[in-house]
């Protein structure tokens, strides 16, 4: 498997006025998120703890391509969610992670549903999208979208 790192592709289209217009496509992490998350807890039986130390003892900034930091704050996320699920939590943090999975790492609910199945937790995908909805409603409205008025 190829490093993910700059892997984003280009796109450029014409338009029907003529311009170009050229933009990218943000990478997704979630398939290398959970094919590693199968090999090393589900055939390998480490614990999340143990995956998260072995991903950031390394040296380098990257892992398997990736970069560590945001890897260990995917698992930290991951755990975070499995942690609440399995206890019964109704924490703001669980709402949190699963935003920060959805909307900041581009995961789409039916992968968080298989990386959660990983650990025993079911989630289904109204509860993806109403937590992470709620978070993404928290958030202060944008400068540049108040630059346009009539946003309350």
């Amino acid at each position: 498997m190829p490093g993910i790192v700059g892997m984003k592709q280009h796109i450029s289209y014409q338009m029907g006025d003529g311009h170009n217009v050229t933009g990218e496509i943000p990478v997704s992490y979630d398939n290398f998120v959970f094919s590693d998350l199968e090999e090393n807890i589900v055939f390998k039986n480490a614990t999340i703890d143990e995956h998260y130390s072995k991903v950031m003892w390394n040296s380098s900034k990257f892992y398997n391509g990736m970069e560590k930091q945001d890897y260990g704050n995917i698992l930290q996320a991951i755990k975070t969610i499995v942690h609440c699920k399995k206890r019964h939590l109704k924490s703001p943090v669980k709402s949190q992670a699963i935003a920060y999975l959805h909307q900041e790492m581009k995961f789409s609910p039916s992968t968080i549903q298989k990386i959660l199945l990983l650990f025993g937790v079911k989630m289904q995908t109204a509860a993806i999208l109403k937590c992470s909805g709620r978070v993404f409603a928290e958030r202060p409205t944008p400068e540049w979208l108040e630059q346009f008025g009539g946003v309350q």
